[in-house]
């Protein structure tokens, strides 16, 4: 290794360390908000779209989880009613409701799986889910074939809306309330009752637990 790529390592370690401090959670000065009356305060820079919690949550001390199941009696679903949409594609089947819950839950444990399960007892942070929209919108995403490569031809997209609420077990108390939208494709919505939603899934599932254990 030459003498300018050497000494061109420190900078860049800074430069990530820098990046990496200035993207690290932080609270707001008030508990302003939705949840302020319930002592939560804003977090900004945590990957979420949208974080409430308390500041003395600790929810690092935290040893075990009680997952509940996803929550999708409530979803919302809202179509463009366009030409070629069909209809079980956006509405919530009992397969897709099936689906769903199945591969939530399988994120869920794959991510918090270091934790010990447990549905009482001290230390126990209690993890609800709720898909609480799905809209479909107009954003054009480029096709890929089943191999990944690039296809002719576009799809429209999807904006899927979740919220998570952490409580302590014990004494019910609300910690913090997440809530998140992504874009995907439509067909990760649509396909086979709802398989396609997987990685997004898993994605959620890996920051959720990144916030909680704060590794």
């Amino acid at each position: 290794m030459n003498m300018t790529a050497m000494t061109r390592i420190p900078s860049l370690l800074i430069l990530l360390a820098s990046l990496y401090a200035c993207s690290s959670p932080s609270f707001k000065e008030d508990a302003t908000g939705e949840f302020a009356d319930r002592g939560l305060y804003p977090v900004v820079a945590t990957g979420f779209d949208e974080v409430h919690a308390r500041r003395d949550a600790n929810l690092p001390d935290y040893s075990a989880v009680n997952i509940e199941p996803l929550t999708l009696e409530n979803t919302r679903i809202t179509t463009t009613g366009s030409s070629g949409t069909l209809g079980r594609d956006w509405q919530m089947t009992p397969e897709r409701d099936t689906q769903l819950r199945t591969d939530w839950a399988a994120a869920m444990n794959q991510a918090f799986s270091g934790y010990r399960q447990a549905e009482d007892g001290g230390k126990v942070l209690l993890i609800t889910s709720e898909l609480t929209r799905v809209i479909q919108g107009s954003k054009s995403f480029s096709a890929t074939t089943a191999a990944g490569a690039p296809a002719i031809g576009s799809t429209d997209s999807a904006d899927i809306h979740v919220e998570f609420r952490l409580y302590d077990q014990a004494s019910g108390e609300l910690l913090a309330v997440i809530r998140d939208m992504r874009t995907v494709p439509a067909p990760q919505w649509s396909r086979a009752g709802g398989i396609g939603m997987i990685n997004l899934f898993r994605n959620w599932a890996a920051l959720l637990h990144t916030r909680v254990s704060g590794r």
